[in-house]
């Protein structure tokens, strides 16, 4: 389960890594296969105006196991 603690650190590093371009081009990077599929699988029950980062997003606010 990604923590908000963990969301937030996958974004930090992400954002570490860049030198150019997104930041979000990072993710795959610094995120297990597990955390990547945890993301899609709550992004799949999301309304089509959001993305993967909005989805991650979302764990960083706490709001996917309330």
């Amino acid at each position: 389960m990604i923590t908000p603690e963990r969301a937030k650190e996958i974004i930090q590093q992400a954002k570490d890594k860049t030198t150019h371009g997104p930041w979000s081009d990072q993710l795959d990077k610094v995120m297990t296969s597990e955390e990547r599929q945890e993301v899609i699988n709550y992004w799949n029950n999301l309304d089509g105006s959001t993305n993967f980062v909005c989805a991650l997003y979302r764990f960083v606010d706490g709001k996917v196991y309330k």
